[in-house]
């Protein structure tokens, strides 16, 4: 469908899901890549991009992951997502303290049954 339709907005946004779905990280994030230019920025797509970058890298919260990440920031200040990924590159950047804290206060403002409560104990150490 991108081919045939490459201003396609919802096309580029179905194929990233669906590389994201099938372990596609690169191409995932080219297609989310596609999908934030076509909407002018929209916070949600800089996060799926963001998230894609993430996952391509095992995990590791690259630079280009980092700017996306300020940008939903930007629009969204409390956006827990971006949040925790910005902790998790604290971390990675070897500052520990600063970013348990705001792994902590995020986890004190999520729903209980929220999945990003299981990845911040995780990387707090109280993992079961």
């Amino acid at each position: 469908r991108v081919r045939s339709h490459p201003k396609d907005l919802a096309a580029w946004v179905e194929l990233g899901q669906d590389f994201m779905e099938t372990t596609q990280f690169d191409a995932a994030a080219g297609a989310f890549r596609r999908a934030v230019v076509l909407s002018r920025g929209n916070p949600m797509l800089v996060m799926a991009y963001a998230s894609a970058l993430i996952a391509a890298a095992d995990g590791r919260v690259t630079d280009d992951a980092k700017q996306s990440l300020e940008i939903v920031l930007e629009q969204q200040p409390y956006n827990p997502e971006a949040r925790y990924f910005m902790a998790l590159r604290l971390m990675q950047e070897g500052r520990t303290q600063e970013a348990m804290q705001g792994m902590k206060a995020l986890y004190h403002e999520l729903p209980a049954d929220s999945p990003l409560k299981k990845m911040i104990d995780a990387q707090i150490g109280r993992a079961p």
